[in-house]
């Protein structure tokens, strides 16, 4: 199956993260390069295989020792194996230059991944020192400095680049261990330079059967950093008492991310805690009304309490100002019309730069048309029912999906699909929309889709930064299959609406500056460190040629 990937502006950045193969396909690569080797130099080899079994010895005790990502047998391996071809390639020309030279290759390894220190930079000469000392190759041993002495000046080079008191080298290797192994030293940063503010979740809910989240936040920056995992973490913690948990995806960008795990996992405490019938109310339902511009598209569910809009557009959405639920918040309380929650449905990958001001110009309209329904409708009670099935398909984290039926009114209800997942392939919500609308009658203006935006499984995988909701015959059998048991369970009439406000720190600028310094140092940085792997044999041979 062929994977859709998208077009992020950090996509060509990922283009450079590649996964190893198992250990069965490292050791079987070990033997057949040293099987080459020999058939080259003999038995010359052995100082390139105690090189070999040196390097990996050394750094898998330190890998051990120091809960480094090197403690996993296959990178340590691996490190052993591509300094073992370097040294052996300057080795045609000088056994002992090539030795020397390959030290840039254990530098690199290790600081690259666990960063920059005096004790990194000693622990990396260790193997090729004991390899001159059993090979007697003492004169090289001088020589040593010189990968240490280029690096340093390249890391200090690099630390031009920096956020708050943080080097782009070391923001690098953090990014690296957490996809390594999920280390979260990166949220350091983000704690440091995080901005307190006050949100305003809203929740909506019953005894057991649905809960929704509008968390006024964003599920960013990546993996299992900051509030990317707050939609799981809420489902994981809700799971058993309520049937089906969905959570919505408003305004704003990785700017309202939340800035530690730990503060997520407080923020979902919170919101669990608070879940009861303090200040909540039930919710009476007005009437919904679709309208579009022909570029954007917007659902619109009126409450009494509140009123739900559903923004979709035809080329795709990645996040949109939180000015805009900040300003139309404000014109629905100044109208007389409740509390107001804008929905970034996330359904479509984006293929084109979206008009903000034709969306400020469709939902002034949306604000009309909501006084419009509350003035023209009388409230009816709400009718709805939930459920939740499973569905594997790449993209859809967790494996499930939420499929809503609501409304006033039983012959003209809403379908709302809820898929945890980040965004969607294009043209896959039409599909989903056709489908349906083909096998049960249901009109595809009534039925919305959208995602969580939840970024999981962002920054986890080699060669593209995120796998959206892909498109796949199991995926809509799926929800056909889902749709069909939704129709057969009983509507239920009993959802409570409630409004919280909690402190929390968020990302704010930090966001940005870390997509700054990637764009403004990643070049330096291919150059340097290119020019390091390339040069330092030249520069060794230059200076051994005056010693």
């Amino acid at each position: 199956m062929k994977i859709f990937k998208p077009n992020s502006e950090l996509s060509k950045y990922y283009s450079f993260i590649f996964r190893l193969p198992g250990i069965y396909a490292v050791l079987l690569l070990i033997i057949s390069v040293n099987v080459l080797f020999f058939i080259h130099v003999g038995y010359n080899i052995l100082v390139y295989i105690v090189y070999f079994i040196l390097v990996f010895l050394i750094v898998s005790v330190y890998g051990i020792l120091s809960n480094s990502p090197y403690k996993r047998l296959k990178r340590s391996l691996f490190l052993a194996l591509i300094t073992e071809t370097y040294a052996f390639i300057i080795g045609f020309f000088d056994i002992g230059l090539g030795i020397v030279s390959s030290t840039v290759m254990i530098i690199l390894g290790i600081l690259g991944v666990d960063g920059t220190s005096i004790g990194k930079y000693i622990l990396s000469i260790i193997p090729p020192l004991l390899v001159l000392i059993i090979f007697n190759m003492y004169s090289y041993i001088p020589l040593l400095i010189v990968p240490i002495f280029l690096d340093y000046i390249i890391y200090k080079v690099m630390s031009i680049h920096k956020i708050g008191s943080y080097p782009a080298p070391d923001l690098g290797s953090m990014f690296i261990r957490n996809i390594l192994e999920k280390k979260r030293d990166i949220e350091k940063v983000f704690k440091d330079l995080g901005v307190e503010e006050t949100v305003h979740p809203r929740i909506i809910y019953n005894n057991n059967e649905l809960f929704i989240l509008y968390s006024d936040i964003h599920y960013g920056p990546f993996s299992n950093t900051g509030s990317s995992m707050l939609p799981t973490l809420l489902y994981e913690k809700l799971k058993h008492r309520y049937g089906s948990v969905v959570v919505l995806h408003g305004m704003g960008s990785h700017d309202r991310n939340i800035s530690t795990f730990d503060e997520t996992i407080k923020f979902v405490e919170y919101i669990i805690e608070n879940t009861d019938d303090a200040n909540s109310e039930y919710i009476k339902f007005y009437d919904y009304e679709r309208i579009s511009d022909g570029e954007w598209d917007l659902l619109i569910l009126v409450f009494n309490r509140l009123s739900i809009i559903f923004i979709s557009r035809n080329e795709g959405i990645d996040d949109l100002p939180y000015d805009l639920q900040m300003e139309y918040e404000l014109k629905a309380v100044h109208a007389g019309l409740g509390d107001l929650i804008l929905v970034d449905c996330h359904n479509h990958e984006l293929e084109s730069k979206p008009n903000i001001e034709a969306l400020r110009k469709l939902l002034d309209k949306a604000i009309n048309k909501i006084s419009e329904i509350k003035r023209n409708n009388n409230e009816k009670t709400l009718i709805y029912r939930a459920k939740t099935i499973k569905a594997r398909s790449p993209g859809v984290i967790g494996s499930r999906i939420t499929l809503i039926q609501l409304g006033g009114d039983p012959e003209k209800l809403l379908t709302l699909i809820y898929i945890p997942g980040n965004n969607m392939e294009p043209g896959l919500r039409e599909k989903i929309r056709s489908v349906l609308s083909e096998k049960y009658g249901v009109v595809e203006k009534r039925i919305e889709v959208f995602t969580s935006d939840e970024h999981t499984e962002t920054g986890i995988y080699s060669s593209t930064i995120y796998i959206p909701v892909q498109y796949n015959d199991k995926l809509l059998t799926a929800i056909l299959k889902g749709y069909k048991d939704l129709l057969e369970k009983e509507f239920k009439k009993d959802l409570k609406y409630k409004k919280l406000s909690v402190k929390t720190k968020l990302m704010k600028n930090t966001a940005w500056k870390l997509l700054e310094l990637v764009h403004n140092s990643f070049k330096l940085s291919f150059i340097l460190i290119w020019s390091y792997v390339l040069l330092t044999p030249l520069i060794l041979f230059l200076i051994k040629q005056f010693l």
